[in-house]
């Protein structure tokens, strides 16, 4: 045995196991937003409990460790247990106070498909911003009581069998007062835990989330199977245009002059409406404010508020491509390798191996730092990519995705915060100015898109995937959980612009069409039932078409609009 071991009793210090307690409770108050008012405190006292007794359990083991073997081990373990614990608190706290998430599957997933590209921009946006420096100071402030008070308070010492039979106690009883509510699965976790406090604690929560990223993954599995035993019984009119779907990202259509902003931030769009080419939709909304979420039912013939999934369903894409249609997905942000793997780049849903295959038939596989890259990329490689007719294009730009000022060369730069009509701080002003930049420059790339398909017998759509909130009504940039945010945050984040431009040929060959967007445009509608819109606007046939969720079919119906995919309805801001 080593000569440093000390045989004395286990000691234990206080200032330590009262700190890490702590750290590990504030995330709870985050949680504490609920109803009956007693459920938030019942939850943060059981919590209290269950970290005092894992805190103490881990602090006994690794002091019991170092008596027994090293007396570095204790100090070693017992770093990592803070820098562990740390981590997580102010993780916890920056989302919340950012975006008022926590750890859930939504962030979970949100990292799990965001490029490195993306990540830094991100970090670089929000690391800087007065809420995370004052986070960081607080818990820096903490972290320095801590030391320092570890210094002066004596270690309270375990003698003989005590420190045992107290660790193995409160072990137990902590690990069993949760076990029981996720140790099944993702249903019967919530089935058990429905009328208990217990359901709004982070540890649970944290379980939950990552049992609904292993169904995020059996969705995209089923997803596959769905495509795989489809029959394509669709037909496409043979004399049916070519299709340009432009996906825009984060663009918020409070910031679009084509909507009435006070800034030219959408020129080119603003004057093709003028001359009677573009149809601009009133009352458009996301179904969700995060691109995977959209993407997949913005695809599906499913909606939200139907009783089946979005992975129940075939793709609209594949449908396209069964009838075979030529479908090409040309993204500047989710490219695909030539070794294609589940989580490729991100968007698992799109890019996993099982899936892909039957949605297009061609990709890029290079990403640019701006989007008119992307297009003159295409635009090199036209000749290999389109073919002379029944053509799906679809263009997934980056827009006004964070970091603002990233997504425009600076040499375009035309807003500044002087021209931003708002009584935030310059700095938020300038940021402000950043996105309507981005927007504008957005303009210039969509009327690059059109000019290629003019002279050709084809319709362009456009619309976001979902909007972004950017200093708009409060100090607030980036997008929330609006299940439980305000109702104003839906009007920045879900409001999105949409549009519809047929070129003169596809009017020559179909003069219904314009007529039937005229009675459109003020409908309200939402993207979940786009590819409804679809197929009803090219005269396809399919036993997936519902022509109750086409607006531009006299039996449309409109409905509650459900977001989040869940109870909460959309609430039209008041004018």
């Amino acid at each position: 045995m080593n000569s440093d071991v000390d045989k004395g009793p286990i000691t234990l210090s206080v200032v330590l196991w009262i700190t890490l307690t702590i750290f590990l409770l504030v995330p709870e108050f985050w949680l504490a937003h609920t109803h009956p008012w007693y459920e938030p405190i019942v939850s943060i006292m059981i919590n209290g409990y269950n970290y005092l007794a894992i805190v103490l359990s881990v602090l006994i083991i690794s002091s019991y460790l170092g008596k027994k073997f090293r007396k570095g081990i204790t100090k070693i373990i017992d770093t990592i247990f803070f820098i562990f614990v740390l981590a997580y608190s102010i993780s916890q706290s920056f989302l919340w106070v950012n975006f008022y998430r926590h750890w859930d599957q939504f962030t979970m997933q949100l990292i799990h498909e965001t490029t490195l590209r993306e990540s830094s921009e991100f970090l670089s946006s929000y690391i800087l911003t007065a809420n995370f420096l004052l986070i960081i100071c607080l818990y820096a402030l903490a972290v320095v009581v801590c030391i320092y008070s570890d210094h002066k308070v004596r270690r309270i010492s375990l003698p003989g069998q005590l420190w045992k039979r107290m660790g193995i106690l409160l072990f137990i009883l902590s690990v069993y007062s949760q076990i029981y509510f996720i140790s099944g699965t993702l249903e019967e976790n919530y089935n058990r835990a429905a009328g208990w406090p217990v359901k709004r604690t982070a540890i649970f929560n944290l379980r939950q989330s990552m049992l609904q990223m292993r169904e995020y993954n059996d969705e995209n599995v089923r997803c596959a199977q769905t495509l795989r035993e489809y029959s394509y019984c669709d037909s496409i009119p043979d004399n049916a245009p070519d299709i340009v779907w432009i996906i825009g990202e984060s663009y918020n259509r409070h910031h679009s002059s084509l909507y009435g902003y006070y800034l030219q931030t959408s020129p080119n769009m603003h004057k093709r409406m003028e001359e009677g080419m573009l149809y601009k939709f009133d009352d458009v909304i996301a179904p969700f404010n995060s691109t995977s979420h959209c993407l997949k039912y913005c695809m599906s013939m499913a909606s939200t508020g139907d009783n089946i999934s979005w992975y129940d369903t075939p793709l609209f894409p594949a449908l396209f491509k069964g009838n075979g249609w030529n479908v090409v997905y040309y993204s500047n942000q989710f490219t695909v390798k030539d070794d294609l793997s589940q989580w490729d780049a991100s968007m698992g849903f799109i890019n996993h191996p099982m899936i892909n295959g039957y949605l297009f038939t061609k990709r890029n596989h290079n990403s640019f730092d701006y989007d008119m890259q992307l297009v003159e990329d295409y635009i090199q490689h036209r000749s290999k990519i389109e073919e002379k007719d029944h053509n799906l294009i679809i263009f997934h730009l980056y827009g006004q995705h964070v970091k603002f000022y990233s997504r425009y060369p600076q040499k375009e730069t035309v807003f500044h915060a002087i021209d931003i009509k708002s009584d935030f701080s310059e700095q938020q002003r300038e940021i402000i100015a950043q996105y309507d930049n981005a927007t504008l420059y957005n303009d210039f790339v969509i009327e690059k898109i059109i000019k290629l398909f003019e002279d050709k017998n084809a319709v362009i759509v456009y619309f976001a995937d979902h909007g972004e909130e950017v200093y708009d009504f409060r100090e607030q940039m980036g997008r929330t959980s609006l299940e439980i945010d305000e109702s104003r945050a839906q009007q920045h984040q879900l409001d999105i612009p949409f549009f519809i431009i047929p070129t003169t040929k596809c009017i020559e060959s179909h003069p219904d069409i314009p007529v039937r967007l005229g009675k459109a445009l003020k409908v309200p509608f939402m993207t979940d039932d786009f590819p409804h819109l679809l197929l009803d606007l090219v005269g396809a046939k399919s036993p997936w078409l519902d022509v109750t969720k086409s607006p531009l079919n006299e039996h449309y119906v409109i409905k509650k609009r459900f977001i989040q995919n869940s109870s909460r309805v959309y609430e039209r801001p008041i004018s």
